[in-house]
């Protein structure tokens, strides 16, 4: 079975007409929501970007774990 994503090994790492973004948030002074992941791939599936970050000047009051996998 073919999956959308799958990595291409003759795609070239860089631009293509689709990417596929999925951030992952964290609770923040109990009200608000704070970036805590962002991933980036390309149409073949090639990841551009997958970092984790530290809210800025927020203090993380739930990893919502179960959800986010941040721990």
């Amino acid at each position: 079975m073919q999956q959308i994503f799958a990595p291409n090994k003759y795609a070239e790492k860089g631009m293509t007409k689709v990417v596929a973004v999925d951030c992952e948030m964290v609770e923040v002074d109990r009200w608000s929501e704070g970036l805590a992941r962002l991933s980036i791939v390309n149409y073949y599936g090639v990841v551009l970007i997958d970092k984790f970050v530290i809210p800025e000047g927020e203090r993380v009051t739930n990893y919502r774990s179960w959800v986010s996998g941040v721990t």
